[in-house]
Order: C-alpha cells, then sequence, then structure tokens
C-alpha cells in the first residue's frame, strides 16, 4: 500500500545508492554525535546502527547513501524483520546531513526505500520510534505508516535506560 501512494515534493529531488557498510556507518556515527551535541537526551533513545548491522542490510541489498539532486545527504537502511506479529521490513536506520534537516526530504527518502524493498502481499514497513522523536514519528506518518503499538522500557533504579 506504501509504494501506492502519492509520492511527496521530496521523492523527485531524492535518490539512493549502494553504500559501503563501514563508510555509512562512520557517517551515521558522525550525524548522530552532531546530533547529540545539540540535545544530549538524544543519546538515552538513539543510535547510529553500527557497521555489523549496516552489512547485514547491504546483504539484503537495503543499506543505502542517500542523495539530493546526486549529491551525498544521508543513510537510510532496512532488514527483512518479521517480528511483533509483522511480516515485512524494518527501518535500521535513516540519518540526515545536519545541513539536509528541516528541508522534508525524510518521506521521499522513506518513498524511495520502499521502492527498493523486495516486498511480497502482505509485507509491510515497520520500526520502532522513541515517543521524544517527533520528526520521525510525523515523517513515518505523512508517507502511510501507521502507529501500531507501543513498548515500555523499564529500567531498574540507579541505571540508564535503553540507550545505554
Amino acid at each position: 500500500e506504501l509504494g501506492d501512494r502519492p509520492r511527496t515534493p521530496s521523492y523527485e529531488v531524492v535518490s539512493l545508492r549502494p553504500g559501503d557498510a563501514a563508510a555509512l556507518a562512520a557517517r551515521a556515527a558522525a550525524i548522530y554525535a552532531e546530533l547529540a551535541r545539540r540535545n544530549p537526551d538524544l543519546l538515552m533513545w538513539a543510535r547510529a546502527e553500527d557497521a555489523e548491522s549496516l552489512a547485514a542490510c547491504a546483504d539484503e541489498g537495503l543499506l543505502f547513501e542517500v542523495l539530493l539532486d546526486g549529491e551525498p545527504a544521508g543513510v537510510v537502511a532496512a532488514a527483512r524483520d518479521d517480528a511483533h506479529g509483522m511480516s515485512g521490513f524494518s527501518v535500521e536506520e535513516l540519518c540526515l546531513d545536519a545541513d539536509r534537516r528541516g528541508l522534508r526530504l525524510a518521506p521521499g527518502v522513506l518513498q524511495r526505500l520502499v521502492d527498493e524493498l523486495p516486498a511480497a502481499q502482505g509485507d509491510v514497513l515497520w520500526g520502532t520510534i522513541h515517543p521524544d522523536n517527533a520528526p520521525s514519528l510525523r515523517n513515518s506518518i505523512s508517507v502511510g505508516r501507521e502507529v501500531v503499538g507501543g513498548f515500555a522500557w523499564v529500567t531498574p533504579a540507579g541505571l540508564r535506560g535503553m540507550g545505554a
């Protein structure tokens, strides 16, 4: 169904090209480090995917460098993941360079990713988005993804949260 939805304006200016797991892991780590300097709480609920995780995405043909008008703009990756009562693909990474954020590119990036998925009838594109990550939630909803559930992370007193 996501593939049949109207394309957002940013779809026309973004594209994806397969990327190297180690290089894109370093790129994602740098993007998250910059984000964390502006918002230290980010590290409590978000971390960049590492080279091993992105290599697994690459093995499935689902690791990409995001391009804006042919120029590097970020990283997006997915993986086949049948979990939580859903069959399909999980968004493993979607991060944009600092100078590319706020341009409403992410909906087009997600739509380009959907185009790359070797999806079968009934497959979904899912992911876990922390409630403090309002931009990602808005992005996901803007392309037709739906909120279908939630998790409550319980951390024992004195220990850091899930990002530790």
